[in-house]
Formats: structure tokens, sequence, C-alpha cells
């Protein structure tokens, strides 16, 4: 509905205009409305709102027809939106990933490292306890065998032989001919003759019961011994022969106890009690049974040695 228009007067009041506002109207002139311009006979009259009342205006895009949410600018402004948002999104993602990534690698380089370090200080402990016995080994030997040297010595110093079987039957042999051919006939010298030969034939057959009575602690050694040959070739040790030129000094004796005891440290604790039960040792740590174990083999190995230096050395 349009308002009904009344003939305006030189200086009234508009309705449409604020208190106060006077303006002149004539022919020729306008009349402004609230909502656009209303053509008059003389032009059109201006209103302030700009579109008449209902209609429909956006006020986006500022045209009329559709609505704020209809407007094609605002779906393409959601449009540009979204798709910044998802580039922003995977951009984001990307980077999370790549330092997610990094910080696995750099838990990982860190485990290694710690790996590597731990693996070679087990390895230096390992060498470290190898020389350790290699050094007390060797110590030990070398103080086995300065005894030995001193205990010989003073059974060289003496010089006391014993009398061979032979010497022996020379003796009787060289009194019974002495008595025989002697001009003195008393009872006296013949009962000290006779008493004096019975003694020499008496120790003579204790000689012989003794060498045919063997020992029962010699023959434990002996099967010791025997069962001792019998398991070096399964252990893979080469024993050296006795009265064998090459490798019988105290050099060779220190490498072949080497030798034994490289092979018998890479042994298990169970197969070490089985040697050790075998050779009549009673051992708890496993260096203690490597050690013993390494003695008695040496020992065994060389005592043809030793018997050989220490009868040079008497000798001398």
């Amino acid at each position: 509905m349009m308002p009904n228009h009344q003939p305006a007067v030189l200086g009234a009041q508009s309705p449409y205009l604020n208190p106060g506002q006077p303006f002149n109207v004539g022919f020729g002139g306008s009349i402004p409305g609230p909502g656009g311009s209303i053509p008059g006979p003389g032009g059109s009259i201006p209103g302030p709102g700009g579109s008449i009342p209902g209609t429909i205006t956006c006020h986006i895009c500022g045209k009329t027809g559709h609505y704020a949410r209809n407007c094609w600018q605002a779906q393409e402004r959601s449009t540009q939106t979204s798709d910044n948002d998802s580039e922003m999104r995977e951009y984001f993602k990307r980077a999370i990933q790549r330092e997610k990534e990094e910080n696995e690698r750099r838990m990982r380089e860190e485990a290694d490292r710690r790996r590597y370090e731990e693996e070679q200080r087990r390895e230096s402990e390992k060498l470290r306890e190898a020389e350790a016995r290699e050094a007390r080994l060797k110590q030990t030997i070398t103080r086995l065998l300065t005894q030995q040297k001193k205990a010989a010595l003073p059974m060289m110093e003496t010089g006391v032989r014993k009398r061979s079987p032979r010497s022996k039957a020379r003796m009787l042999r060289e009194i019974r001919s002495y008595i025989n051919k002697s001009d003195d006939d008393s009872d006296e010298v013949k009962e000290e003759a006779s008493k004096l030969i019975d003694a020499i034939e008496n120790r003579k057959r204790e000689g012989k019961r003794r060498k045919d009575s063997p020992d029962p602690e010699l023959s434990m050694k002996k099967k010791n011994i025997h069962v001792a040959t019998i398991e070096e070739p399964q252990e893979e040790l080469s024993i050296p022969k006795k009265n064998l030129a090459v490798g019988c000094s105290n050099e060779g004796m220190l490498e072949y106890a080497l030798e034994v005891h490289r092979r018998l440290s890479a042994k298990k604790v169970a197969e070490l009690w089985k040697l050790c039960g075998k050779e009549g040792l009673q051992c708890a740590r496993k260096d203690e049974m490597v050690c013993e174990l390494v003695r008695c083999k040496t020992r065994l190995a060389y005592e043809g040695f030793m018997e050989q230096a220490t009868s040079n050395m008497g000798g001398k």
C-alpha cells in the first residue's frame, strides 16, 4: 500500500526525515520515501532505505532476490576456505609425521649405540680376564719349575747314588771269593761273613717283592694316566712326546700350557666337572678347575722332560 501524499506545504516537516529537518517541496521536486523513490508529478521522491519494504536482500553481495545462505559468493568463499584448511591440515600432518620419524630414528640410533658400547665393554672384559688367567698360569708354571729345580739342587750337591742290582751282586761275589781265598778259617769270621751275605740277600728279596706287588696308590696313578692318554685325542690336544727335542723346553711347556688353557676355557662347566672327576680333582669355580686341569695335563705331558732335565743337572 502506498501512503496517501497530501499537498506539500513550504516549510512543513516530512514524516520520512529526521525531526527538525525542513525541506521545500514544489512542482518538479521529489518526496523521499522509506522504501525507495516514489515518482511524483514533477520528479521522484527518494527514500532513505534503498529498497521497497518486503523485498529480499542479500547482505553479502547486496543484491535482491535471494538470502545470504544461498549467495553464490558465500559458497565460493566456503570452498576456498575448505581448500585452504585441507592444505594446512595436510601440511601439519606431514610435519608431525616427519618429526615422529625423526624421533624414532634418533631413538633407534641411540639404542644401537648403547648396544654396541655394551658389547665392546663385554669383549674388553673377556680379554682382560683371559690375559689375567694367562698371566696367573705363567706365574704358576714358573713357580713350579723353580720349586722343582730347588728340590733337585740338594740331590745334586749330596751326590748320593743308589746301588744298582749289578753292583750288589758283584759285591756278594767279591765277599764270597774273599772268604774262600782267605787263610783265616775261624768260625767268627765265617759267621760274620754269612750274616753279611744273608742281610744283603734279604734286602735283595725285599726289593723284588716291592717290584712284584704294586702299590695301590701307584696303580691308581697309572689308571689315571691311562685314562688321560685315552681322552687326549677327544680333546684334540697335541701332547708332545717324551724325550723329544722339539718343544722340550720351558718355552715349549709354556706354549703347551697356554694352548691347553685356551681349549679348556672354551668348554662348559659341566664338561669341566667331568674332567675334574676323572682326574680326582675337587674344584668349585671354573677358573680353579681350568688351572688344576692345565697343571695335571702339563705335568703328565712333560714328566719325562722334567726327569731328563733333573738327570742332566745332576750329571753336570
